[in-house]
């Protein structure tokens, strides 16, 4: 059709290159919403411009909202790219999820899971504003955190939970376990 959903949830559809000549979609509230692409080949597959209801339409995706208030979005269709179409401040979906945001997850750069006297881990995050809290403590709800502030050393066998935050955003907790070996096996 020329239009399809990227991001499952979101109410934007961007725009490809439409296959077919003309698509209508017989919406469940009773309206119809209708594509053209006038002179879509083989050659021609570039958008030259569009019109959504006879007015221009410079935006590179479609709103839920206008496909199901109906009406027609009408391609003009070429064999070289028009550069210019879809560009601009405003001709692209959203591109930033600023709502219920999660941040990275923390992680071991350096150190063994696995050692016979002792090991020194260094945990990191790439998330310059997030801290790092972890315990060795076992349980949920995760007790006696500390903030990280720079090499743990563990020896004896424990499990590490640690995950991290920023501003009221938090990662996933990551466990750990570390274990102390004989011999090293």
């Amino acid at each position: 059709m020329g239009f399809y959903s990227v991001t499952p949830g979101s109410d934007y559809y961007v725009i490809g290159t439409p296959q077919f000549k003309k698509v209508t979609i017989h919406l469940e509230n009773g309206r119809t919403f209708t594509v053209k692409a006038n002179g879509v080949s083989e050659k021609n597959f570039y958008i030259q411009s569009a019109k959504l209801n006879n007015a221009d339409y410079s935006r590179s995706y479609l709103s839920y909202k206008d496909v199901m208030n109906g009406g027609d979005l009408s391609f003009t269709m070429s064999d070289k790219p028009n550069k210019n179409w879809g560009t601009g401040s405003g001709n692209y979906p959203v591109q930033l999820i600023s709502e219920n945001q999660i941040n990275a997850n923390p992680f071991i750069s350096s150190g063994n899971t696995q050692f016979e006297d002792k090991t020194t881990l260094t945990l990191s995050t790439i998330d310059e504003d997030a801290k790092i809290y972890y315990t060795t403590e076992a349980g949920v709800p995760l007790t006696h955190l500390q903030e990280y502030s720079g090499p743990i050393t563990i020896t004896e066998s424990t499990t590490l939970s640690f995950f991290s935050l920023s501003g009221e955003n938090i990662s996933l907790i990551e466990q750990v376990n570390l274990r102390k070996t004989k011999g090293g096996r």
